[in-house]
């Protein structure tokens, strides 16, 4: 576990120290070269805990629950490329974690130079060194332009086309006849069911007639003559056969219920007559509804919102030229509103980056980089933003005779890692990033200047927890906590491992450090004696800047 204030990792060459660094980038939210699983383990899991104060908590409160004090970052990977980022045990994508975790920690190293190589980073460096005033400019020019954006979207919004506009109005009048010339009402509600009963009345008179027609056919009407003729026979042989009567009055009871069942059917046919003129309006009907229906929606209901949504619309429409002459005009007002807040702002950032050119060329001259050439010039961007008009592009050369160019064209690892050092010791305090990691931050120097490193790395630390992987004595002298990197062999498995130092591990790793080959008691002495000088140094920073 890192401590507080700065925390220093030495160890031999190739006992892994970037892959520490490395597995810190990975548990954020880092990009994956692929070979992170060890030989036989089926994935890698990586878990970096960050222990946050109520400030911090509430800068992530609207990302991250931190109710408990703590933001832990668990990354799994697996073979085959599956991984699984989770941030206080939800799941997030990389992105997020990484968002997250750029609140929390700053990595500068020769890879890690967003803040340095970003217009926006750029301009935030400026604006630390803004006067108090200025503030208040920066929120007013906030605001001007979250109004400006929302006038200008209104714009956007209307047409830019007059014939676009016209056409919409005819469609918009076309559909508005159409529905109007329906004239519906809410008995329209039931004209389906209307025209279902009438439907149903044309099917039994249809049956009924079949029926009438078969009664009156020629089969029937012969069987009837039949029935006739029988009765009448039948009735002159009574006297010879009286048994006879029974059978006369069956047959003269079924011709009689025969006829009275004729007249049955035809009385409910006329009962049933359909007006076909009424029939005919009906239909007519149902088909202009269910037109509409097909249109504008499945519902009468339907029907009559959208004929409103019409009319709305249509106000819109024929009041567009209005209201975008309204608009134009507000949006010409908030423009120079905004402008001459931009111009006002400009004018402190200038002055700002005059202040902070100076500071931070004294600072360089201190990691003797003496012929720095150093300006900052405000380039106008290609649209507004909240932040202003001008992005900041810092120019620097670090070699005398060669003309200063922007960051992002120049400068090694071990340049940039410095310059940044000199940047976060002149805004420790200004800086809302709590955690900060320097790799690289003493290449290529050694004796005065890494003393002076060593120094700033201290500052900085006392507003930050600080961890710098480093080769120089000098840096781990100064260190706060000092960890050293082993790499340990475990059944043909090498495994990086880090420890931290109690005092005299500590004193023999310095003594290595200066050394550079077996230590001896002589040695040993001298690291001590410089461990002893490095705490009174460590005192007296703290009591000149006040913070332990």
């Amino acid at each position: 576990d890192f401590d507080r204030g700065l925390n220093v990792l030495t160890g031999e060459t190739g006992a892994g120290k970037s892959i520490i660094l490395g597995a810190i980038r990975l548990g954020l939210g880092g990009r994956s070269s692929g070979n992170v699983i060890r030989n036989g383990a089926d994935k890698a899991v990586i878990q970096v805990v960050f222990v946050v104060d109520d400030r911090i908590a509430e800068r992530l409160s609207e990302t991250v629950d931190t109710s408990d004090g703590m933001v832990i970052f668990r990354r799994e990977m697996h073979r085959g490329g599956k991984s699984i980022m989770r941030l206080n045990d939800c799941v997030v994508t990389l992105n997020q974690a990484a968002k997250v975790a750029n609140l929390l920690l700053n990595i500068h190293g020769q890879s890690d130079y967003q803040l340095l190589f970003d217009s926006e980073g750029q301009l935030s460096l400026v604006d630390a060194f803004l006067e108090q005033s200025a503030s208040r400019i920066k929120s007013d020019l906030a605001a001007a332009y979250h109004s400006l954006f929302k006038i200008k979207k209104q714009l956007d919004s209307l047409s830019d086309q007059p014939e676009l506009i016209e056409r919409e109005i005819d469609l918009i009048k076309f559909q508005m006849d159409d529905i109007d010339s329906v004239e519906l009402t809410d008995d329209d509600e039931d004209v389906e069911a209307r025209y279902k009963k009438i439907n149903q009345a044309t099917q039994l008179i249809q049956r009924l007639s079949e029926m009438n027609y078969t009664i009156e056919n020629e089969d029937v009407g012969d069987l009837t003559r039949l029935l006739n003729h029988l009765s009448r026979s039948a009735g002159e042989l009574i006297d010879q056969f009286p048994s006879y009567g029974e059978a006369i009055e069956k047959i003269d009871d079924f011709s009689f219920f025969l006829a009275e069942f004729q007249r049955d059917i035809c009385a409910d046919i006329d009962a049933l007559t359909i007006d076909e003129a009424e029939r005919s309006a009906i239909e007519n009907r149902l088909d202009a509804v269910n037109a509409l229906k097909k249109k504008y929606g499945q519902t009468i209901d339907d029907i009559a919102t959208y004929r409103l949504s019409l009319d709305e619309r249509l106000a819109t429409l024929q009041n567009i030229a209005v209201e975008k002459e309204t608009l134009s005009a507000a949006y010409h007002r908030q423009k120079e509103i905004y402008l001459s807040l931009n111009t006002k702002l400009l004018t402190m950032r200038k002055r700002a980056a005059d202040a902070f050119v100076k500071v931070l060329r004294e600072e360089l001259a201190e990691l003797q980089f003496s012929d720095v050439a150093l300006e900052i010039v405000f380039n106008k961007r290609k649209q507004f933003t909240e932040l202003g008009c001008e992005d900041a592009d810092i120019r620097i050369s670090f070699n005398r005779g060669v003309a200063a160019e922007s960051l992002r064209k120049i400068a090694s690892g071990g340049e940039i890692s410095r310059l940044m050092l000199a940047i976060k010791n002149i805004v420790a305090e200004r800086d809302r990033v709590p955690v900060l990691i320097f790799d690289e931050i003493d290449s290529g120097i050694s004796g005065l200047t890494a003393g002076v490193v060593a120094d700033k790395l201290y500052r900085v630390a006392r507003y930050h927890q600080v961890i710098c992987i480093s080769h120089l004595a000098q840096v781990a002298l100064m260190a706060d906590r000092h960890f050293l990197i082993v790499k340990d062999t475990m059944e043909d498995l090498a495994i990086s491992r880090v420890y931290p130092l109690t005092k005299s591990q500590r004193v023999a790793e310095i003594a290595r450090l200066i050394s550079g080959k077996r230590v001896d008691a002589m040695q040993l002495q001298h690291a001590e004696q410089l461990l002893a000088r490095a705490m009174r140094d460590q005192r007296d920073i703290a009591n000149t800047i006040g913070v332990k």
